[in-house]
This record gives structure tokens, C-alpha cells and sequence, in this order.
């Protein structure tokens, strides 16, 4: 079997929070640093261009699968949020992508959320389906970010 992937051509996002954008595959160029992003999250498994393609910008590769996390894919998460979380307090504006800007970059933008705000899962996922359509629909994701009571990760800072 072989994946035909389709490269990109425009850069497509929709802002969660200050400083935190959640969207699908960017095209590989500097479309995003020209965007005035400062740090690209690529979740899609599937899609893992090399960071000298993004124009300079800090490029975190996290490649997820998009039906179930496995206990190591969710420290990634976790650890992933923690890094972005770091830098968006620090001013620097996140792009955080997969290739259909739903699910796997909306787990990494939930818990990005849940670290800088300490608010629950639930709160964090309406607000999420609420600003990008088509959001957050794979069951196994949301039912891991319910789990999310407030301050449930952010107890323990982001530094």
C-alpha cells in the first residue's frame, strides 16, 4: 500500500487562544514564519516535512496517530503542551498543526490550554469545537482531556 500525500499550499488556522493557533498541514515554506508564527507543532504522523523547510521557525515533530493514543504517545502530548505552553508564556505565538487540523493538533492545543490555564477538560474542549469546526471528534481524545480536572497537569507549572 502506498499513501499519496498531498503537499499544502496555504496556510489554514483558526486562533484558540492569544498566542495559540490550532490548524491543519502548513504548506512547507515560510508562509508560517511570514505569519508571525515563532514555534510549528507537525502532529501528523503522516506528515514530518524537515524543519529547514519552515523559514528558521522552532519546529517540534510529534508524529501521532489519528485514532488512538498509546500511553508513550500521550507523554508526547504532555510533554509537547509543556514546551508550547513554556513558549507562548514567553510571548512566542504556536502554530499547532496535523494534516486535517482536528484532532491530533486539537489534544496538543487542549493541554496547552490546561497547563497556561489550569481549566478543565471539559471547559477546554467546548471552547475548542466552539472556535474550529470539526474539532476534537475522535471519542478516544476527548475522553482523555474530560479526564482533565482543573489543574490537573498545571499543578505542576510549565517551566
Amino acid at each position: 500500500i502506498r499513501l499519496m500525500m498531498v503537499v499544502p499550499t496555504e496556510l489554514e488556522a483558526s486562533e484558540i487562544a492569544p498566542r495559540i493557533w490550532q490548524g491543519s498541514a502548513p504548506p512547507p515554506s515560510d508562509a508560517v514564519r511570514k505569519a508571525g508564527f515563532d514555534i510549528l507543532v507537525l502532529a501528523a504522523y503522516e506528515y514530518q516535512p524537515p524543519a529547514n523547510m519552515f523559514g528558521g521557525i522552532v519546529v517540534l515533530h510529534v508524529p501521532l496517530d489519528d485514532s488512538r493514543l498509546t500511553g508513550r504517545e500521550w507523554v508526547q502530548v504532555v510533554s509537547t503542551a509543556r514546551m508550547v505552553a513554556k513558549r507562548v508564556s514567553a510571548g512566542d505565538k504556536a502554530l499547532i498543526t496535523c494534516q486535517a487540523g482536528r484532532n491530533r493538533s486539537g489534544i496538543i492545543t487542549a493541554v496547552t490550554l490546561h497547563l497556561l490555564t489550569g481549566k478543565a477538560g471539559t471547559s477546554i474542549v467546548r471552547r475548542i469545537k466552539a472556535l474550529r469546526k470539526d474539532a476534537l471528534t475522535n471519542d478516544s481524545f476527548v475522553a482523555r482531556l474530560v479526564q482533565l480536572r482543573a489543574t490537573t497537569l498545571s499543578a505542576s507549572g510549565v517551566r
